[in-house]
């Protein structure tokens, strides 16, 4: 009887997708694009250390090549696990993009599909609806999000798009204009082959996030403490981004690192937000941007009509809600270079500051005082001015969300880091710790084969604490709910407290509120801290509590850190994750948005086997 129930829900989800399809085709005329991802070992050494690291690269190469789309286009990515060590299994994610009706194309091992293993390939095949903006990829196990990342730029039209069609005229997304567009790409390169650092992070010898080596920019930095010891011919230096007096800029910069909330600005430059998380925002001055992982930031920056004869600018970061707080990051500097009009063509080959004038000129560059940026050497203000700032052309429905008093439900997500009794440190959330082996079904399976045929929503609301179901390890909402999440962050024992940043997959939220200590829903439940909507997909919850320790026993209670509440819609059925990026042994909060009608989830389709067929390069593809 089972089995025959879920048939009728494959054929009537079968339909329901094509009707989606076929709506989603009418509102633009589609386009396709093809990727080929081949995951391979290989060894880089993009700091100018001392000695080339094993590391796992895309297509050859780290950062991964640039992916290009429209919105509205239909995107097929073959990724291919060519690893050669016969173990090591991997995934990808296309962060932010919010697949209606493909959940099983979100790249979350043992979630929505099963890992691809080596000598196998998975095609993620989705529909870009409604998107555009900044965006990347990255591989979802384990650490290797470390160095399998890279851009993923969707363009609303051509009008937007840098082409030799759009050399002679202004670009232009929303009522914004530019002449250029340019990228600041950021990763976490760390001194330690991959697997031993893998060992640490989920081994018993854990004690805290000892910090990277180096802040790459565009791929990039220089280790300077081992430089001397290198030939200054071999590095290839620090990254340089060419601009001409008096233009207009478009700097998108993704936050592609892991770890780290970062703080960035540009020496002798105004910074002017337009774009947060491929959302257009209400165009906002800033002395400095913070960059939580896996946040992406578009600023309009313009250049100086007559830079005089200074016309190098240092681009630097420093450590935001760190422990290193207040320095600036390791080896984190990129600069803004002028160059002449009739020497563009000639200088602009050159990218990257090295050989002997790397020696010559970068400590000079980067200590100067008045080439240099002031960055903030204390955490406060909490938090950087995101209650200031407002997303424009956000649709009426979210507006009205926003402006509803009160949610459908709201959902307390407590992060705890634990010390088990082997040394391993990892997350519980709302007390639940991560299962000791990985699930032979991925989840979006079980939730089709198994648990929508029997599902009562209601009355798993009520047994379950907090809406949480411990046996599939979710939170069951109802589809077209508003829902709030807050965000607990707790500590106890020795573990100080942390401000982590969360991503939620296939969904953009708003921010309504947060504080320090416990959230207490009858004293602030209708707390707002934001007046304005922000949609974004990445929210850091800072962790600033003071907390007062008179004696020994009280280093064994658990204490509130600071919360924030975002709000969504749940208009996307299927399995979703909620996770924090910054510390990688974080239980990932799930949650699976139901419909009361099986019949109506069209996200939960069995995906078929995966493909292995070759496409011939995009032209999109860089």
């Amino acid at each position: 009887m089972r089995s025959n129930i879920g048939l009728e829900i494959i054929n009537k989800t079968i339909l329901a997708t094509t009707l989606f399809i076929i709506f989603t085709i009418s509102q633009a005329e589609a386009g396709l694009r093809r990727f080929n991802l081949d995951i391979t070992w290989g060894k880089i050494n993009p700091d100018c250390y001392m000695m080339d690291l094993p590391a796992i690269l895309v297509n050859g190469q780290f950062p991964a090549p640039t992916l290009y789309a429209f919105d509205g286009d239909e995107v097929e990515a073959n990724v291919c696990n060519k690893m050669d060590d016969n173990t090591t299994t991997t995934s990808m994610h296309f962060h932010g993009i919010k697949q209606y009706g493909t959940s099983h194309s979100d790249g979350v091992p043992f979630l929505t599909q099963q890992p691809i293993g080596p000598g196998e390939c998975f095609l993620y095949k989705f529909k870009i609806v409604h998107q555009t903006g900044s965006y990347f990829y990255h591989a979802h196990t384990g650490l290797q999000s470390d160095t399998v990342n890279g851009a993923f730029i969707i363009y609303p039209n051509e009008d937007a798009q840098p082409n030799e069609n759009n050399k002679t005229k202004k670009l232009r997304d929303g009522p914004y204009e530019y002449d250029e567009e340019i990228m600041l790409y950021l990763n976490e390169w760390w001194h330690q082959p991959f697997y031993e650092r893998d060992n640490y992070y989920y081994g018993p010898s854990y004690t805290t996030d000892l910090g990277s080596g180096s802040i790459l920019m565009n791929g990039r930095s220089v280790h300077f403490p081992t430089l001397g010891l290198l030939d200054p011919q071999e590095c290839p230096g620090l990254t340089i981004l060419n601009v001409e007096p008096g233009k207009t800029y478009r700097l998108r910069i993704i936050g592609a690192h892991t770890y780290q909330i970062l703080g960035l600005a540009i020496a002798g430059h105004d910074m002017t937000v337009m774009e947060v998380d491929g959302q257009l925002t209400e165009l906002f001055n800033a002395d400095y941007i913070e960059m939580p992982a896996g946040q992406r930031i578009s600023l309009l920056f313009k250049a100086h009509e007559d830079p005089g004869e200074h016309k190098r600018y240092t681009i630097a970061t420093n450590y935001r809600w760190h422990l290193r707080m207040p320095q600036y990051s390791n080896n984190g500097f990129a600069f803004i270079d002028y160059i002449d009009k009739e020497k563009k063509a000639e200088i602009a080959s050159s990218g990257l500051l090295g050989g002997v004038e790397l020696v010559k000129d970068t400590f000079h560059d980067i200590t100067d005082p008045l080439n240099i940026p002031l960055l903030p050497l204390s955490s406060l203000p909490l938090p950087w001015p995101w209650p200031k700032m407002a997303s424009i052309d956000v649709p009426n429905r979210e507006r009205e969300i926003f402006n509803r008093k009160e949610p459908d439900r709201t959902i307390i997500v407590k992060s705890l880091l634990n010390k088990l009794k082997d040394g391993r440190a990892r997350f519980s959330i709302n007390d639940s710790l991560p299962p000791t082996g990985d699930p032979v079904t991925p989840l979006l399976f079980h939730l089709l084969d198994e648990f929508i045929p029997n599902m009562d929503i209601e009355s798993m609301s009520i047994i379950a604490d907090n809406g949480y179901f411990p046996r599939n390890r979710t939170f069951e909402v109802k589809l077209n709910q508003v829902v709030d999440i807050v965000f607990q962050d707790n500590s106890i024992g020795l573990f100080p407290c942390m401000t982590h940043a969360w991503h939620i997959h296939g969904h953009s939220h708003l921010l309504i509120a947060h504080g320090e200590g416990l959230y207490d829903h009858e004293k602030h439940k209708e707390l707002r801290t934001y007046p304005n909507p922000i949609l974004k997909d990445v929210t850091a919850v800072y962790g600033t509590a003071i907390i007062e320790k008179a004696k020994d026993s009280d280093y064994e209670l658990e204490h509130g850190c600071g919360w924030t509440k975002v709000r969504i819609y749940t208009d996307n059925p299927g399995y979703w994750l909620m996770h924090c990026h910054i510390v990688p042994h974080v239980n990932m909060g799930k949650w699976a948005i139901l419909a009361e009608s099986p019949e109506l989830i069209s996200s939960t389709l069995r995906y078929p086997v995966p493909e292995s067929k070759r496409y011939q390069p995009d032209v999109n593809q860089k």
